[in-house]
């Protein structure tokens, strides 16, 4: 049971990426979101970590749980809220980047012009 829900997060994940901007992986260490390579060693684990921290409720410890059965990799609650934290600025970017993309950010603009 749980190869096959390991297998299913892997193959979201790989879903993802493809609407990912490009360089979001270079991204992750230019912004900081990447700094240490102990447990986290690539841009597409820490993505993961983020996934099932947003998914998971927003718990440090579960978010520690489910990285070791998803991933099989082992990171405490206080790593995982660090990692977390320096993530910010790289997923901004990577969710500006993606709306640029596909116009959404001059419709933005454009809808807070018009409530002026």
């Amino acid at each position: 049971m749980r190869t096959l829900k390991k297998y299913a997060i892997i193959k979201t994940m790989k879903e993802i990426f493809n609407y990912l901007p490009d360089n979001w992986e270079k991204k992750a260490k230019e912004l900081g979101a990447l700094q240490r390579s102990r447990n986290i060693k690539t841009a597409e684990e820490l993505l993961a970590l983020n996934a099932l921290y947003i998914t998971g409720g927003g718990s440090f410890q579960m978010t520690s749980a489910m990285m070791k059965l998803a991933k099989g990799i082992e990171v405490n609650k206080n790593a995982v809220y660090k990692r977390i934290k320096a993530s910010g600025e790289w997923l901004r970017w990577m969710a500006e980047e993606m709306c640029a993309a596909h116009g959404a950010d001059n419709q933005r603009r454009g809808r807070k012009a018009n409530k002026a």
